[in-house]
């Protein structure tokens, strides 16, 4: 890695949570040129709807915690362990970001016409 690599990381290393967030954010946002205006639309318009059936009483409301204690107990009977970080090279982490890029794309255009 070049020293202004080392330089940059040092510094971030630094920052708050919420400003690393913010940075990882600009940083992939760089690096991924598709649109994310068209996900938040997808998402905002599935929240519309499931707002509408939660108004109509065909779906019930859970709260935050009643959700993260159900997960745990279904990771806890899977015993799910997470598997151990693959350690990648540059080559590898550009290639899973295209094909990334690639799913999001079909996954946009499943989810706008409704076809696979």
């Amino acid at each position: 890695m070049s020293t202004l690599f080392e330089q940059i990381e040092k510094q971030a290393r630094m920052l708050t949570p919420q400003e690393k967030a913010s940075l990882a954010r600009i940083l992939i946002d760089e690096l991924d040129p598709s649109s994310d205006a068209d996900v938040e639309q997808v998402w905002i318009q599935e929240s519309q709807r499931r707002y509408a059936a939660y108004l109509r009483e065909e779906l019930e409301s859970v709260s935050g915690q009643e959700v993260m204690s159900r997960a745990r107990s279904l990771l806890k009977e899977n015993h799910f362990k997470r598997p151990p970080r693959a350690k990648l090279t540059r080559e590898e982490v550009l290639k899973r970001m295209e094909e990334f890029s690639k799913r999001k794309q079909q996954f946009l255009t499943t989810a706008r016409t409704g076809k696979t």
